[in-house]
């Protein structure tokens, strides 16, 4: 996001946050990293398009987060149901946000 504000270019895009996000749900201090993706996807959830390098998170955007919640020694189960309620109750109005079976595979696991 400050490279796009310093410099200019095409803004980040979801793929790259989603990127980002996985990166931190994947480094070596799990609760680090945790604490990290949760902030991530509060930025992205709060932006409301008023930050053009912000993206709204999207389905992958999710799966990564929930996949960041099991791994590692850090379980967060009640967050990665909270997830998955809300990507029913927004797949109602907006079907591309409906859980996958990865979505449900990842929760449970």
């Amino acid at each position: 996001r400050n490279l796009y504000h310093n410099f200019g270019g095409e803004p980040p895009t979801t793929s790259v946050y989603n990127a980002v996000i996985n990166s931190w749900a994947t480094c070596a201090d799990p609760v680090r990293g945790l604490i990290r993706v949760k902030e991530i996807l509060q930025i992205m959830q709060e932006n409301d398009g008023m930050d053009p390098a912000i993206p709204w998170p999207n389905r992958i955007t999710y799966n990564t987060v929930i996949k960041a919640l099991r791994d590692g020694k850090t379980r967060n189960a009640e967050y990665a149901e909270e997830i998955l309620t809300m990507l029913e109750e927004k797949g109602r109005v907006e079907p591309r946000m409906l859980p996958c079976s990865y979505t449900y595979t990842s929760t449970i696991t």
